[in-house]
């Protein structure tokens, strides 16, 4: 039963990229754990349109309070530190929050406070699926005093659904912060950053994006596609792939796995290409003829891949202009000043008077301590193994 009821969870973790019902997911698995209530709740300083917030079996009231921006961050602030320290990202950690009650004047007690003795929990489940120093993202699942503590098996069952977690709502985010500008699946596709292939249950292409398109060209001895549409690569490699687009569609009651990462390369000391292959279930808006329209999503990259900085954040932070930022984002991918003038069409003299107020405005002193900076808020897409 619980293994027919995780791959119920995980089918619908991968459906919610597309349908975004996260609070129909966050109620399953409150119920898959036995647990009271629960909130599924992402945090991002650096992209503020792909923070959200679930909850389930919590007075709307205290919902409301924890909305607040100033209480998730001191959430983030009190429990980011002790979960890392705990195990770090996909560790299950149980905590007892009674001690909050008598530790007067800390932030602890404020959030006890406001947020959990209204609940009505005290004991919790809370795990790490996203960390960084300006993000951070949990689920958490909350038992009454009436309850039991949770046990290492229950954690266990917490733990087993936390890849698909992650990776489904990294892809979640990642199409979100560009459907803000585009409306149509296809669009959405093509202006991501990072190339996309969708492929059938035969395991054939039925997609590529710009990007992808562009690595199947340059990277045509690697990976490809033959006369029969099917996504092919060195023979050394073919089973592991064929493997992770297979147990996307044919998974066994026993298995773990659906999908997978993998790492292409020439030479073992070159990696060359990087691919997590992941499910994309219920794709209607394909409006193929086909009686299934299942899919598997392979993203895909070169080793190689650029950084791209949170323009909003910079813009709205360090209030730098879009072309300080241009010149931020060559910059922090190892351009000398003569590649950047040349790629903006500036002349050298406006390209270091562009740094003098970019120094100004984000209080750095030296071309060392603003790659700090820029490193310290780039935007990539994680390959979740």
């Amino acid at each position: 039963m619980f293994t027919e009821q995780k791959h119920k969870i995980i089918g619908m973790i991968y459906d919610a990229i597309l349908n975004h019902k996260w609070d129909q997911v966050l109620a399953e698995i409150v119920k898959y754990t036995n647990s009271h209530s629960g909130i599924l709740t992402i945090l991002d300083q650096l992209e503020p349109m792909s923070n959200l917030t679930y909850t389930h079996n919590l007075p709307q009231e205290l919902v409301k309070i924890y909305q607040d921006e100033e209480i998730r961050v001191l959430d983030m602030e009190i429990h980011q530190p002790k979960l890392k320290q705990a195990g770090g990202v996909g560790h299950a950690v149980t905590m007892d929050w009674s001690p909050y009650a008598s530790m007067l004047n800390t932030k602890e007690n404020i959030l006890y406070e406001k947020c959990i003795r209204p609940s009505g929990v005290i004991f919790a489940t809370a795990m790490l699926i996203e960390e960084g120093k300006y993000r951070w993202g949990l689920l958490g699942v909350h038992r009454t005093q009436e309850m039991q503590v949770y046990g290492k098996e229950e954690c266990k069952k917490l733990e087993n659904l936390v890849v698909h977690l992650r990776r489904a709502l990294q892809i979640y985010r990642y199409f979100n912060t560009v459907q803000q500008k585009y409306y149509d699946f296809h669009q959405i596709l093509n202006n991501l950053k990072i190339g996309v292939i969708l492929v059938d249950v035969k395991g054939r292409l039925v997609y590529a994006n710009l990007v992808a398109k562009n690595i199947l060209e340059s990277y045509s001895s690697l990976l490809w596609v033959d006369r029969f549409a099917q996504l092919k690569t060195k023979e050394y490699f073919q089973g592991q792939l064929n493997q992770y687009i297979s147990s996307i569609f044919f998974a066994s009651e026993d298995s773990e796995d659906f999908g997978g990462v993998l790492v292409l390369y020439e030479q073992p000391d070159q990696p060359l290409l990087k691919l997590s292959i992941t499910p994309l279930s219920h794709t209607s808006i394909f409006n193929t003829n086909d009686e299934d329209n299942d899919r598997a999503m392979i993203f895909i990259n070169t080793m190689q891949q650029q950084y791209r900085l949170s323009i909003s954040y910079l813009s709205q932070t360090y209030n730098l202009t879009k072309r300080e930022i241009a010149i931020c984002e060559s910059f922090v991918n190892g351009r000398g000043l003569e590649k950047i003038a040349e790629e903006l069409s500036i002349t050298l003299s406006s390209l270091r008077t562009y740094f003098k107020y970019i120094y100004e405005k984000t209080g750095c002193n030296s071309q060392i301590e603003l790659m700090y900076l820029l490193m310290s808020i780039t935007l990539d897409f994680e390959h979740i193994i």
